[in-house]
Formats: structure tokens, sequence, C-alpha cells
């Protein structure tokens, strides 16, 4: 593989077993993911203005190549810096990007609106709610899956 893309992507199984606890808490609120092939990555790249996290729907060809409808990437150094639960909400925010057409198709992802979203996840809406279920479902019966 090219060294300039293993320098700036790195996979991570923390991230997936984060996503994995979301969508099984409160999957009636992420419908549109399960119909999609997405993947998630670490990025060691600078972010603009201070994200933690981008998600991006791929061109045809990339989704022809590869199967994947949406790459999520989380901005390692911004990402590792915030508080657990401010990480869980960064990971809801970027998953509530994932959109359907009216055919059920991948979309142009949900675009950030000033009310919508802001740099601080706690002020972000579509973490509201989620995150006190996720918090709630952390003190899981013993033998259950846990960040």
């Amino acid at each position: 593989m090219d060294k300039s893309l293993t320098s700036r992507f790195e996979e991570s199984p923390e991230l997936d077993k984060a996503v994995r606890f979301i969508l099984s808490t409160v999957p009636e609120r992420f419908p549109e993911v399960f119909s999609v092939k997405y993947s998630l990555v670490f990025t060691t790249k600078d972010s603009p203005i201070h994200y933690a996290g981008q998600c991006q729907k791929v061109s045809d060809k990339v989704r022809f190549k590869t199967g994947l409808d949406y790459v999520i990437s989380i901005y390692k150094n911004n990402f590792l810096q915030i508080a657990k639960e401010e990480q869980l909400k960064v990971l809801i925010h970027e998953l509530h990007h994932i959109m359907l057409d009216e055919r059920g198709r991948p979309r142009v992802r949900r675009h950030n609106e000033a009310e919508e979203f802001c740099e601080l996840p706690t002020h972000d809406k579509y973490s509201s709610g989620v995150l006190d279920t996720l918090i709630r479902n952390l003190s899981m019966k013993p033998g259950e899956e846990r960040l």
C-alpha cells in the first residue's frame, strides 16, 4: 500500500466498536445507516476548523469498485483530545449525515446548518437524547459488549 496513505489513515477497532454500540442501543434513531455500506477511518490529516469528524458520500466510481456508500473520517488528533462522552456525540453526529433519497439510494449527505451543528458536540441538536440513552445502557448486564 502507498506509504502516503498509510501515514494519513488508520483502521480503528475502537471506532467500529463505539459505532456498533450506538447502533445496537438506539437503532431506531439511525434507520438509514442499516441500508448503506460505510467505513470508518482515523485520519491524521489536520482538520478544517477543528472538526472531529467528517462524513462523505463516495463517488459512483469508488462505490462501484469498493461497494462503499460513505466514508466517515475521524480526525484523530482532535478526537482523542475530547472526553469519551464528546467522542460519542461526534460519532452520533456523523452517523446522522447518512441519508437515502426517495428511491432508497444513498444521497448527498445531510449538510450542517447553523442551528443544527456547532463545533462543540454538546451543542449538536442531533446528539440530544441519544447520548442519554447510551449512557444508561453503559450499565449493561455482565457479558454484554461495552465501549
